[in-house]
């Protein structure tokens, strides 16, 4: 009965070693930081799922995986889950965006206003370019700096 507890305690150890030798959490892909108000993390990329985490905006993640409009994400926290590919910023563009904002407190205020309706912050001119913020309507806001941009010319429909 001793050689045996001996043996189970020994085989035990040896496999608890192993697991700590060989297994390697997987290093993140990229950093990308949520988009949205609040975002949520889900349990799977399946339709019948369960959220498991509400993160809020400019929250750091680690990205582990993608999969089509989904990635899996890691937060500070250590919390794993997969999050619309959507609602998150990538780390070049929140980069970009805090530069904006660093050079944008430098600036003085041209005019004060605040919006008519939920409007959507881009780091360049162009809807179809990405969103780094969404503000509510009826939010104030200062202008620091107004340009003229040519618009492209529509294209004529053959």
């Amino acid at each position: 009965m001793r050689k045996l507890l001996f043996g189970s305690v020994l085989v035990l150890l040896i496999c608890l070693a192993a697991y700590l030798r060989f297994h390697h959490s997987k290093p993140p892909i990229e950093k990308a930081y949520a988009a949205n108000r609040q975002v949520t993390l889900w349990s799977t990329t399946a339709q019948v799922r369960e959220p498991i985490a509400t993160i809020d905006y400019g929250e750091r993640l680690d990205v582990l995986d993608r999969f089509d409009t989904q990635v899996k994400v890691r937060t500070t926290a250590g919390v794993v889950g997969w999050a619309n590919q959507s609602d998150l910023l990538s780390g070049e563009l929140w980069d970009k965006a805090l530069a904006l904002n660093a050079q944008a407190n430098t600036l003085p205020i041209e005019a004060r206003g605040h919006t008519g309706a939920i409007s959507n912050l881009h780091i360049a001119p162009g809807r179809e370019m990405p969103r780094i913020r969404q503000i509510a309507s009826e939010t104030a806001v200062d202008l620091y700096e107004r340009r003229v941009i040519d618009a492209a010319a529509p294209t004529a429909a053959a």
